[in-house]
């Protein structure tokens, strides 16, 4: 899903574990080349997420998992990412204490420094804004037994397989048969025709048919 390794290939496999679904899958709109690995067994439900160190610099990254009897429940939908909150607030309140500071220098000290101080706080406000807007993300959350959740957020384009993780996690729990599904990579760009979604493709374009695997199966939704 738009990255040259895998996310969810450094996910371990248990012995004998069969692999019903694996994807990668796109947690910002903005850094496009990150990604948070889902992985669903026969045995266990597994994510990854990497860490970053200023933003760019990565560090590492944390796996975890449980096993299909531990389920209580799958809920797919909006998530609020609490650390965009934070920075929201942070970002925020810094701004509101650089406006405060350009109404004094502009009695004490002039208009120059009054514009650059509001200048400032223009820049920490739209900083909160953006964060405020990055909280809000789709995603799917698997809820334990034990009140623990595993969460991985999707892009709006990766929606429909988001779909078919949940509805398959869903079926494991219940102990019912999964068959196996693999989410089709992005097509390459094409100078025929513009690329949309997961192979949606507008313009003239060269015929490709379409492979079973990766097509979503019928009634999957919530």
């Amino acid at each position: 899903m738009g990255s040259t390794v895998s996310e969810v290939s450094n996910i371990p496999l248990l012995p004998d574990e069969k692999v019903l679904f694996a994807a990668d899958f796109t947690p910002s709109p903005i850094i496009r080349s990150r990604k948070n690995g889902l992985l669903v067994t026969d045995q266990r439900v597994a994510v990854i997420h990497p860490q970053h160190v200023f933003v760019f610099f990565r560090v590492g990254h944390t796996v975890t998992s449980t096993l299909h009897d531990k389920f209580s429940q799958a809920t797919v939908g909006r998530l609020m990412s609490r650390v965009h909150i934070r920075l929201a607030l942070i970002f925020g309140a810094v701004g509101l204490f650089s406006m405060m500071g350009a109404g004094s220098m502009l009695l004490g000290m002039g208009s120059a420094a009054s514009a650059l101080s509001l200048l400032v706080t223009l820049v920490f406000f739209g900083l909160a804004a953006v964060n405020l807007w990055l909280a809000r993300q789709l995603g799917l959350t698997v809820v334990t037994s034990c009140g623990h959740h595993l969460t991985v957020a999707v892009d709006s384009t990766e929606h429909q397989h988001m779909l078919v993780a949940a509805d398959m996690i869903q079926r494991l729990a219940l102990g019912k048969q999964v068959t196996p599904y693999s989410p089709p990579p992005p097509p390459a760009p094409s100078s025929y025709g513009t690329t949309t979604g997961y192979g949606t493709t507008t313009g003239t374009s060269v015929p490709n048919p379409s492979q079973p695997w990766g097509q979503p199966p019928r009634g999957t939704g919530y």
